[in-house]
This record gives structure tokens, C-alpha cells and sequence, in this order.
């Protein structure tokens, strides 16, 4: 094998280490002549809105566009609530507003061509803006209700110098912990408050109801010591196999079955 056949399989191993699971589009429309969007709204001084169901919120899950002017992308919710970025006049502005209760999360100014990003990462809402490369965090909020929402795109010139917009679930923003590094230490701990590096808890199935003809699933984290088939978890007083009498579904004492006891110390 030669130095140049060497370099390609080198390089042909690497690729196959750095393969990332590909991120999913759920929606997208480069210059918005394509079906999908359910509502059009001249929301005045020239400024229209363009929008369409996006459901619960899930993690991950972004809308973007390209912006080469004015404009920017939402996500609203009932009762007079919604989370935007958009660029007006050179300024990007993340907006929050909140039954009414409007208020700037973050701005910044940005020339040229811009990509901007508003979704949910688990936690909070983010709202990210690329210049060109990559992507920058410029802040992060609250979310505005577990509602449904609806996402869109808000122009102020017909969609003119806007595109490539997407709604896509990001497999960078699944799984994130979320948390803060500058809050006081917890006495006694070596964390602080919302340290997004604490142990986290282990996630419990709840298991479902038993209705009386059809029994229901424990949780996940329960041990089970009879499920209505057989005895393999109990001992008589001595350890050995019990006397008691197994019936469809339960067991019972009976003369002269003596004690019973679990296997299991507890």
C-alpha cells in the first residue's frame, strides 16, 4: 500500500468516527411560495405575518430564516403571548411578551446578511442569530406556557430579501443540561444552585392503573414481589418453598400452611 492510498484510508476512518446524527426538517420553504402556512395578517406599517401550527413544544425543536433586511420569526401562544427575533434598522431584538406584559431579552447590531433562530431547547426559549459562520446565543427565556403554538415569519416588505426558512429539531439541543455555573455554592455541597453538572436523578416509569379485570404495569423502579403468577419471590420461615396456596391472580393461607416471608431483606 502507498503513502497516497494510506492518506485515504485514514482520512475515510476519521469520517466514519465523525458522523453525527442528522438533524431533522419537519418544515421548510426557501421563498415562501409553498403551501403550509395557515394565516396572513397585515399587522400594519407595512409589517405582515405569516404563520402556521407548530403544535406542543418539543426540545430542540428551532425555527430559522435568512434575513438580508427587516424581519424576523415568532412563536406565539394564546392570551396575547409570544417570543421573536427580528432586525429592524440594522438591531436584532429578542422580544418576550407575556399576556400582554412585553419586555427586550436581548439586542444586538448586526450588518449584512443575518440567519436568525427562535425554538426550545427543554427548558428555555432561545434566540440565536448567525452572522456567518456560526451561530451565537445572544439570550434565553422563559417559556410562555405549555400551550400550543403557532410559528411564523414577520416582514415588513413581503417576504423581500428573506429566505430559507426552516422548522427543524436539532440533535445538538436534545439531551442538554441546563443550569448555571454563577450562582452561590450549596453549604455542604460542591455544587451550586442550578448547577447543570449535579447528579441528575434517574427518570421513573410511573407504570399505568389496574382496573379490577385488567391489571396495570408497576413503575420501573418497583420491586416486584408477586405478580399474581407464581411464588418465586417468597420462603417459608426456614427458606424453603412455601405451603401457601396460589390461586388465579393471588395466594392465600390455609391450614397448617405456615409463615411466609419475602426473599428480598428489606
Amino acid at each position: 500500500m502507498n503513502k497516497k492510498e494510506i492518506l485515504l484510508v485514514t482520512a475515510l476512518s476519521l469520517g466514519l468516527f465523525s458522523v453525527k446524527a442528522a438533524d431533522e426538517v419537519i418544515f421548510e420553504d426557501a421563498n415562501f411560495s409553498k403551501d403550509g402556512w395557515n394565516d396572513f395578517k397585515d399587522i400594519g406599517d407595512g409589517w405582515e405575518v405569516r404563520s402556521r401550527d407548530f403544535g406542543e413544544l418539543v426540545q430542540g425543536v428551532v425555527q430559522e430564516v435568512s434575513i438580508e433586511g427587516s424581519g424576523g420569526i415568532f412563536l406565539s401562544s394564546k392570551n396575547d403571548s409570544f417570543v421573536s427575533i427580528f432586525r429592524a434598522d440594522g438591531t436584532i431584538y429578542a422580544i418576550r411578551r407575556r399576556n400582554g406584559d412585553q419586555s427586550l431579552v436581548g439586542q444586538v447590531e448586526v450588518d449584512g446578511k443575518v440567519d436568525l433562530r427562535v425554538g426550545f431547547d427543554g427548558a428555555f426559549f432561545i434566540y440565536e442569530y448567525r452572522n456567518k459562520d456560526k451561530w451565537i446565543r445572544l439570550c434565553k427565556s422563559d417559556i410562555v406556557g405549555l400551550v400550543s403554538y403557532k410559528c411564523g415569519i414577520s416582514t415588513d416588505r413581503s417576504a423581500e430579501g428573506m429566505g430559507n426558512y426552516r422548522l427543524i429539531k436539532l440533535e445538538s439541543l436534545e439531551g442538554a443540561r441546563f443550569g448555571y455555573t454563577d450562582t452561590p455554592k450549596i453549604p455542604g455541597t460542591p455544587w451550586v444552585v442550578h448547577d447543570p453538572f449535579r447528579p441528575q436523578p434517574h427518570q421513573i416509569d410511573p407504570g399505568t392503573i389496574s382496573p379490577r379485570d385488567n391489571p396495570g404495569t408497576p413503575p420501573s423502579d418497583a420491586i416486584v414481589l408477586f405478580d399474581g403468577s407464581n411464588l418465586d419471590a417468597w420462603e417459608n420461615s426456614k427458606g424453603g418453598t412455601p405451603k401457601w396456596v396460589l390461586g388465579d391472580g393471588y395466594f392465600e393461607c390455609r391450614k397448617k400452611s405456615g409463615t411466609i416471608r419475602s426473599k428480598q431483606k428489606f
